[in-house]
């Protein structure tokens, strides 16, 4: 669930809160609260690879889908101000 993924990103220094949370009435979306911008660029890659080892831990019928490889390593690509 959004909840369990927002717990295992906050264990590894990443806040996320949970969409559900937010939801009122019977139909309740999940999902993650992504904010971004107080974080330095140099920062922004290790965050992700951090967020994606929260969803890398969790099953695939919890998430609905396989979680392996939800992000490939690869490396950054610079952002430039062009």
């Amino acid at each position: 669930s959004d909840r369990t993924i927002s717990r295992r990103a906050r264990a590894q220094g990443v806040e996320a809160p949970p969409l559900s949370v937010y939801y009122r009435g019977p139909q309740v979306e999940q999902g993650l609260l992504l904010g971004y911008a107080g974080v330095d660029e140099r920062d922004m890659a290790p965050a992700v690879e951090r967020l994606a080892r929260a969803f890398d831990r969790d099953t695939p019928t919890a998430l609905g889908h396989e979680p392996a490889g939800l992000f490939p390593a690869a490396s950054p690509t610079p952002i430039t101000n062009a």
